[in-house]
């Protein structure tokens, strides 16, 4: 069987016309066998090992004899999908010379039906180890005869998972129904750690997370992808020129603006500039458009550009602080300093490093700074408690006396680490910790790599790396992942995103080893994956009492998919097996009143102020008089009077009052629509024909105006300028 998975692997692939993927994929075969055995041996030179490679050194050397394990007794508990190098330790340790012993948490609901996949693994080993006297199968019957509450609740949204979840802990703690120290909430989605801390309840008193947030769905990791992604595509108006300044894509500096840790620095200040950029629809623009924002109107040219300048170049520890009253905060200058300057940087890669530093390092300055006050109120210096007699009278003045006569000493040295820093910092000091481990190999091997490798670099390093949290693991509310609760019984559950590719997770391709080539060497599968998946869920349900299972019911939003294949197991299966399990199935909607009420208005009226009436009056044009500047007059285009004609109180905040929604990313207009080509089309026209107004129009006439291209482009330029359009001739916009 092992033949005929490699030989069909191969034979897909043993044809004349392979495409250039195929060819690619070859390649990398060819030289994996070479970079493997050395990869390998540069890692045991270096004493260095990942986990699977550390496990099987262990257990070669324990097979032959060089290794002794240190323990009188062994227990391998808990465990149900083994790797090779697991089963060769558990037939080590169970051997008559060595005294281990196994125990296998199984139950009897998926361990005999050979089509449930919880029980995948376990009936192959009950097969290899079933007479073993080291091994302990006691099947248990809690899935099929014990009381279970078993609610499946639909939500949709992971905010409706998270509030939902809130309400429940708010009722079980005010009711006391269930102990909530027996209570653990198990998120099948990370993402939702945050939603579910903002839900919960007062009443909550104590909470336990046992799990770590990926630093990859951070704020701050987009914030610094955007930072990236802002110098990737920022554009010279003369790109010969190395020194000449950048031009800066307008939504992503939005987005960067927009980003919780920014706004935390100076949130009016970020306010008013992504009001200006959106209000007057700039697609692209120089740093000073932001920067002028947040100076004063009494710094001059020259101050400005000496501060800017300063924080370009100088370290974070000597930045001219003193000028914090000009300019609002150093970090804006550091964000779009010009990275793309050879003179300065020899890539783009090491300009992009030294931003991402300096970033994290005034973002840590700022979230510190209150604990930092702290700690200084707390260093009390009191010249009394100085004695500076000789060493002898310091060791007998070293402990005082009191009334009674009892001995003490006093100490006065302030409690720092009782101080816990705030959760913004720790994220930061993790991600500066991570760039500082990138940025020092890239020196040890001399590696100078582009803006694109540095950023693939940087994400693959936080792939796998969390943000790890700290509490009281025997007290209050538990809150972990679904891996974290292997092994783990509690009373009372709420599992959070039990949808399919959640629970069990989707498939996962990231590998070089094809699925045939998998089977053939017993490599895990994602059918495998699927089947410890089972059992993890199975096993959350054996002794466990009151049960929530919340799904949402929004499919392919936020990336969930329907309801897990778990559920319509319990529903078909798992019920007719046990009739002592209590289940409802319900779909919760936002709540609605019980007798809504119908909100009734009075006629809206807006009174004519004679502020409005003149701005009215302007529309009025007579059949002798035409719209001048002049005189403010203004013609009614078919669009405003269908407005009027539909909703008067629209055409009254739109074309009186003027209004616009402003700070929205999305308002801002790059391509050239059917209305705002309509606007430029008829300002443009009316551009070229005012002056000539008094004059008949001949054909004779418009030759002329066709033979002047600049005095259309003019006019041209002016209409885009007049409706708020920066990039009138850059691609689609230019064949318009």
């Amino acid at each position: 069987e092992q033949l005929s998975f490699i030989k069909e692997f191969w034979r897909v692939l043993e044809k004349e016309n392979n495409t250039d993927m195929e060819k690619e994929f070859i390649r990398i075969w060819e030289i994996l066998g070479n970079v493997y055995p050395e990869f390998k041996e540069t890692l045991i030179k270096k004493q260095y090992a990942y986990e699977g490679m550390a496990q099987k050194i262990i257990v070669e050397q324990l097979l032959n004899g060089t290794l002794q394990l240190p323990f009188e007794h062994i227990v391998w508990a808990g465990f149900s999908s083994l790797s090779t190098t697991e089963r060769l330790f558990i037939e080590y340790i169970t051997q008559d010379s060595q005294n281990g012993y196994v125990y296998w948490d199984t139950d009897s609901y998926y361990m005999n039906d050979e089509r449930q996949e919880a029980g995948y693994f376990l009936r192959q080993y009950y097969k290899m180890w079933k007479n073993h006297d080291r091994h302990n199968w006691d099947a248990q019957t809690d899935l099929t005869q014990a009381r279970k509450q078993i609610r499946v609740v639909g939500v949709p949204l992971k905010v409706g998972k998270a509030k939902y979840t809130g309400q429940v802990l708010e009722q079980i703690v005010d009711h006391k129904t269930l102990d909530i120290v027996e209570t653990t909430i198990v998120l099948g989605d990370e993402n939702l750690l945050f939603p579910i801390l903002y839900a919960l309840p007062s009443n909550v008193e104590k909470l336990n997370i046992t799990m770590g947030y990926p630093l990859k769905n951070t704020p701050l990791f987009q914030l610094l992808e955007q930072i990236v992604q802002l110098h990737k595509i920022a554009v010279k108006n003369d790109p010969k020129d190395p020194d000449a300044r950048p031009l800066y894509y307008a939504k992503t500096v939005l987005h960067i603006l927009n980003n919780p840790f920014i706004k935390s620095l100076e949130k009016d200040k970020v306010e008013q500039s992504i009001n200006y950029i959106t209000r007057n629809n700039k697609i692209r623009l120089y740093p000073e458009s932001v920067y002028a924002r947040f100076l004063k109107t009494t710094v001059t040219d020259t101050q400005k550009e000496a501060y800017i300048k300063q924080i370009q170049q100088q370290k974070v520890e000597e930045l001219p602080f003193e000028l914090y009253e000009a300019f609002i905060h150093p970090i804006f200058a550091v964000l779009f300093k010009d990275i793309s300057q050879p003179k300065i940087y020899p890539t783009p890669s090491v300009g992009i490093i030294e931003v991402f530093e300096k970033i994290l390092q005034l973002l840590y300055q700022h979230f510190t700074a209150e604990i930092l006050q702290k700690i200084d109120a707390n260093i009390k210096i009191d010249e009394e408690n100085y004695n500076f007699a000789d060493d002898e009278s310091d060791e007998q003045n070293s402990d005082t006396t009191d009334q009674d006569g009892d001995t003490e000493t006093q100490v006065s040295e302030p409690t720092i680490a009782e101080v816990s820093l705030p959760i913004e910092a720790e994220l930061i000091y993790n991600m500066l910790k991570h760039l500082h481990i990138i940025e020092s190999t890239l020196k040890d091997y001399r590696q100078i790599v582009t803006l694109d490798t540095f950023w693939k670099l940087f994400k693959q390093v936080l792939q796998e790396q969390r943000l790890d949290f700290i509490g009281e693991p025997v007290r209050g509310l538990q809150l972990m992942g679904f891996l974290e609760t292997r092994v783990l019984d509690f009373k009372n559950i709420i599992l959070l995103a039990v949808n399919e590719g959640v629970i069990p997770a989707s498939k996962s391709n990231a590998t070089f080893i094809p699925f045939n080539l998998r089977r053939a060497f017993n490599m895990p599968t994602n059918s495998d994956h699927d089947a410890a998946a089972a059992y993890n869920f199975y096993h959350l349900l054996q002794r466990s009492q009151n049960i929530y299972l919340l799904y949402n019911t929004e499919i392919n939003v936020m990336g969930d998919q329907e309801k897990s294949r778990f559920i319509l197991q319990i529903e078909n299966e798992l019920l007719p097996q046990n009739p002592n399990i209590s289940y409802l199935s319900k779909i919760v909607m936002p709540p609605l009143k019980n007798n809504p009420k119908v909100v009734t208005t009075g006629k809206i009226v807006i009174p004519k102020t004679p502020d409005i009436i003149d701005i009215l009056s302007q529309y009025q044009v007579s059949d002798t008089t035409e719209p001048d500047e002049d005189t403010n007059n203004k013609r009614i285009f078919p669009t405003a009077l269908l407005t009027y004609i539909n909703c008067p109180v629209e055409f009254y905040w739109r074309y009186v009052a003027q209004l616009k929604d402003v700070g929205n990313i999305d308002d801002l207009v790059e391509d050239i629509d059917n209305r705002l080509f309509g606007n430029i089309l008829h300002r443009t026209i009316e551009l070229l024909y005012k002056p000539f107004n008094q004059y008949p129009i001949t054909a004779a006439f418009i030759q002329k105006l066709l033979d002047n291209p600049k005095l259309i482009n003019r006019c041209l330029n002016k209409a885009f300028e007049d409706n708020l359009f920066e990039i009138p001739k850059e691609g689609k916009n230019a064949l318009i």
